[in-house]
């Protein structure tokens, strides 16, 4: 389990910017959790709290029961937490595929015969057994980001915790990436998916709003983007058929405000006008 207690942070300099104000959060192991909230509301420092890359101004962070604050949890903290930033290039080390992949477990002293197992395996998982021999810089964007994903999970980690690792691909890099992700937490990987983008968020299991450091919603997909007029002031969007859906029913349409399939939405459409 992941838990906050009463947590705070700030950034100190130049001057003190408030970020996080007393959270108070459950992750539980094996959920896949979206984390939204327009720009400045502490997401990615919600993100850096979870992987230790940053330690809370007030309040606790446990990861499996295990202080954050204590130095003495940190390395096995670590190698239970993997952290995906939005820019693959920022994660990408070496000049070969494999060797980039290889570069944690290299540091770790890892047996050589291990190292080519782990190496091999993730990069079949991802995808990118083919580009083992490649310079990273021969690969997509999507490919880039895939690479610094099996950079993390070749260090097997329990839990992971991407930044927005969409937001600088087009839509097929997005597709490839969401899909990797899918696949990792149907293994049991617990997942935090930090996302501006409301398609992506609506299908992990849940999702929490954030909004000015605090916790504003946290629920179900098919609970919080129901609440159309209430996220749209805090300047964040719907996924666009729930949008239709919400549009429709102030129109006096009777239609339920939902995640809606697109089929699924044709085919109610339909249905009204026929009743028409």
């Amino acid at each position: 389990m992941i838990e906050f207690k009463n947590v705070s942070f700030s950034y100190l300099s130049p001057e003190r910017i408030d970020v996080l104000k007393d959270v108070n959060l459950k992750i539980d192991k094996g959920e896949f959790v979206s984390i939204i909230g327009r720009n400045g509301s502490g997401k990615s420092t919600l993100a850096r709290l979870i992987s230790v890359l940053l330690l809370p101004s007030e309040g606790e962070v446990f990861v499996d029961g295990m202080n954050t604050r204590e130095e003495e949890n940190l390395y096995k903290i670590r190698r239970k937490v993997g952290m995906v930033f939005q820019n693959p290039d920022n994660q990408i080390v070496s000049q070969i595929v494999e060797e980039d992949v290889a570069f944690g477990l290299e540091n770790l002293n890892f047996p050589p015969d291990k190292i080519r197992e782990r190496v091999d395996g993730v990069l079949e998982e991802v995808g990118l057994y083919e580009f083992k021999n490649f310079p990273p810089h021969f690969l997509s964007g999507g490919q880039k980001q895939k690479l610094a994903i099996a950079g993390v999970l070749v260090m097997e980690p329990e839990y992971l915790v991407l930044d927005e690792p969409t937001s600088l691909l087009d839509p097929r890099g997005r597709r490839d990436v969401i899909n990797l992700i899918l696949k990792l937490h149907k293994k049991g990987i617990t997942i935090v998916l930090i996302t501006h983008r409301m398609e992506e968020a609506s299908i992990s299991q849940r999702v929490i709003v954030l909004n000015d450091g605090r916790i504003e919603m946290d629920g179900p997909p098919q609970d919080v983007f129901k609440e159309v007029e209430r996220l749209r002031s805090i300047d964040l969007s719907v996924p666009p058929l729930t949008y239709l859906s919400h549009l429709l029913k102030k129109e006096g349409y009777p239609l339920e405000v939902k995640l809606w399939k697109r089929e699924d939405l044709l085919k109610e459409i339909l249905q009204l006008k026929l009743r028409v």
